[in-house]
């Protein structure tokens, strides 16, 4: 037997009008039926700098911009600008412009930053769902957030977006970054990409757990959710959640029911996640129908800290 951690995820944002530095395109989420399109905006022009500091295990971190970032100074470079660092050198910010579907690739982007002021043309803030690969994390108006370095597409954050100008800054860790802003279509969303799932198991009854991430896109903490589970070869459950603190992202458990499978195969599952009642998100998920003597995955809550992990058994 192995034990795996499940890895957290994230999903998911919302629409945004005309702005500087990006470009818009129409986009349907895989995981979602054709007919609920999604826009995004996805990365055009930005700057770009090489490392600005020692990174990885080190006694003593340094980062020029990081530096700046935190002394409170205004910080909006500009093409050309240069970066000086503790040892008598200096770094500049070089304007490079990405492809249409948001991809930069640049020498700089290997321990460097990327740059990108978006104009949100909008009377109140917007929040919205930022998608990114390839970078160490993500300061959003100078807030500093998680990144997806190993570039697994399961990150989507819910970010704060003001009136006018904003500042996105990436701190890049492999050549490459990948960025849009997608919209959100409901406070609480489900994110799927990352679900930990178990394996169905013929002449067993189904009695066993799932996880998936929730995303709460809005300002306040959600309290009182729900996710409803329901296929073709599995009772319909309820399952009740955790708060789901604003502006984040929680993976949640929830539960599995029903009878013994007859036959190899595949179930679906419709996963539902409700607030007061209604409806707020719908994504469906795929669990193996597997033979007693083939290897399978099992999933348990943690007694450590009440999350969904799971393990693989293989007779």
């Amino acid at each position: 037997m192995k034990k795996a951690c499940a890895v957290l995820s994230m999903c998911f944002m919302i629409l945004l009008t005309a702005c500087g530095g990006f470009s818009r395109c129409a986009w349907a989420d895989e995981s979602r039926p054709a007919s609920q399109p999604r826009e995004r905006v996805v990365l055009g022009k930005c700057l770009v700098i090489p490392p600005v500091g020692r990174y990885g295990r080190a006694a003593v971190y340094t980062d020029a911009v990081e530096a700046r970032l935190t002394s409170g100074q205004p910080f909006a470079p500009k093409a050309g600008d240069t970066v000086n660092l503790p040892d008598g050198t200096s770094r500049t910010w070089q304007a490079i412009d990405a492809d249409q579907n948001g991809r930069l690739k640049h020498a700089a982007l290997k321990g460097g930053y990327a740059y990108i002021p978006l104009n949100v043309r909008a009377e109140t803030p917007k929040v919205m769902l930022l998608a990114a690969t390839g970078h160490g994390m993500v300061y959003v108006n100078g807030e500093p957030r998680a990144g997806d370095p190993y570039r697994t597409g399961y990150v989507w954050l819910p970010v704060l977006l003001k009136p006018g100008r904003n500042d996105l800054l990436f701190h890049c860790v492999r050549g490459e970054l990948v960025a849009k802003l997608v919209s959100a279509d409901a406070p609480a969303l489900l994110n799927v990409a990352d679900a930990t799932l178990p394996d169905l198991i013929i002449g067993q009854a189904v009695r066993t757990l799932g996880a998936a991430v929730v995303i709460n896109a809005t300002t306040a903490p959600l309290n009182d959710l729900f996710i409803r589970a329901a296929g073709s070869k599995v009772e319909t459950t309820t399952t009740p959640l955790p708060p789901v603190p604003p502006l984040s992202v929680r993976k949640v458990g929830f539960e599995l029911a029903g009878p013994a499978p007859s036959a190899q195969g595949q179930c679906k599952v419709n996963l539902e996640i409700m607030k007061d009642g209604e409806i707020t998100d719908a994504e469906t998920v795929t669990l193996r129908i597997r033979r007693p003597e083939q290897s399978y995955k099992q999933t348990f809550r943690s007694q450590i800290d009440g999350s969904v992990q799971y393990y693989a058994v293989n007779p």
